[in-house]
């Protein structure tokens, strides 16, 4: 299906869905000439029909004044709005795209018209150039007085709580942004966006954790935060005061560990609106929509995470496996399964710890870590060392790239450095 006739039966999913006032909305901006394709224009204008002689019909009274056909492609319009809450979130941005459409179609067809009949003057291409602005110009407006008027607003910054990457960030991951976090398995990744949550005690945070627990992201968080082994975080032989503070210190961070649908998930950030979500992992996200393989699936999801970020004004951070092949430092070309994550992310963070790929070699150092910020949208990128304690279920970052590495005096390896993280 084209762009065109997808964004007309997105329109037609909407009225389908939306409320009285948002669906009144469609109406009044939305006239069934707006239509290229019959089908749709057809439903669209049943559904006009019944929403102005009955205002508040529900999406069951509207169906069933169609045929059968119609019917189908209604409920397939419908199906794919994902939620009401996202379908009105961004509905302004789905009339816009339509009218705008709607302008282009009618100046070209009207240019055609004169051009066959050899009458092109540029008084002609004036007015036809008006009227395509008029089409628009409400909108246009209403988007540009909205920037100024929130030009001296402050732009929020998510700090990371690593120094080095924060500087190179301006201060933070930029709201409304997606952002990567890739790693080959038993990296790292989890315990990396793990402690990027504990630098931020007083954000709402949501982690939706698709393959491990709440309960150990939790022990996690409290021996980083506590500063606690691992091994007795996990087996709870920790006080429960301890465990009690920190859980209460991070009083805004919800641990979902039971959602795995992309559609689900971003329903929930579009309703709760947190300022910090992470989704733990991208490759395990499924879908209710069927795809010809991985590829388009995790595509599709990222494309999905992304409009989430731009809506609601959060930071989404998620986080992907990378193909298993080769020892050396990954780039964002290793996404595993994936082109979207690449294309779509504001920020790529590739994780790379040599032991984990060569653990029966002797010179492999466990707690030697390289972060590569192989994208940053706003600015520069560059690569920073690491010291990994799988003790503690944190990453430090040393003070200069060339600075010689900080480690702990011990080399000993505790079961805790090969945990999948």
């Amino acid at each position: 299906m084209k762009p065109e006739i997808e964004l007309e039966y997105k329109i037609i999913g909407s009225v389908l869905l939306l409320d009285e006032e948002p669906r009144a909305k469609i109406l009044s901006l939305i006239g069934e000439e707006y239509f290229s394709d019959t089908s749709a224009k057809e439903i669209y204008t049943k559904l006009t029909k019944i929403c102005k002689e009955y205002p508040l019909a529900d999406y069951t009274v509207l169906i069933a004044a169609l045929d059968k056909a119609e019917q189908t492609s209604a409920v397939s319009a419908m199906s794919a709005m994902i939620s009401p809450a996202i379908a009105e979130k961004s509905l302004d941005d789905t009339l816009n795209a339509l009218r705008e459409l709607y302008a282009r179609r009618k100046i070209k067809n009207s240019v055609l018209e004169l051009s066959l009949e050899n009458e092109i003057a540029p008084g002609q291409l004036r007015q036809l150039v008006s009227e395509a602005e008029t089409l628009t110009r409400k909108e246009t407006l209403s988007s540009a007085e909205n920037y100024l008027m929130h030009y001296s607003d402050p732009v929020k910054l998510l700090p990371t709580g690593f120094e080095g990457l924060d500087n190179i960030l301006g201060g933070g991951l930029m709201e409304g942004t997606l952002s990567t976090i890739g790693a080959r398995p038993s990296t790292g990744k989890t315990t990396y966006a793990i402690n990027i949550a504990a630098h931020n005690p007083d954000k709402k945070i949501i982690f939706f954790s698709l393959e491990m627990s709440a309960r150990m992201i939790y022990d996690r968080l409290i021996a980083d935060v506590a500063n606690i082994d691992y091994g007795l975080a996990g087996r709870h032989l920790i006080e429960f005061e301890t465990a009690k503070a920190v859980v209460e210190k991070y009083r805004n961070l919800t641990v979902i560990d039971d959602v795995v649908q992309a559609e689900k998930i971003a329903e929930i950030i579009y309703c709760e609106k947190p300022e910090i979500v992470i989704v733990d992992f991208v490759q395990i996200i499924t879908s209710r929509n069927k795809f010809v393989d991985n590829r388009q699936r995790i595509d599709y999801i990222s494309q999905i995470l992304k409009q989430a970020a731009k809506a609601t004004g959060c930071c989404i951070i998620t986080l992907s496996q990378i193909t298993r092949a080769g020892k050396d430092k990954p780039t964002m070309s290793d996404l595993k399964e994936s082109g979207g994550l690449e294309q779509d992310s504001d920020y790529v963070l590739l994780l790379h710890r040599p032991y984990v790929n060569d653990k029966s070699n002797p010179e492999a150092d466990p707690y030697a870590t390289t972060v590569t910020l192989d994208k940053n949208k706003f600015g520069s990128t560059r690569e920073f060392k690491y010291s990994f304690d799988g003790k503690y279920q944190r990453f430090t970052e040393l003070a200069d790239l060339n600075d010689d590495i900080a480690r702990p005096k011990s080399k000993e390896i505790t079961a805790n450095d090969d945990l999948p993280f």
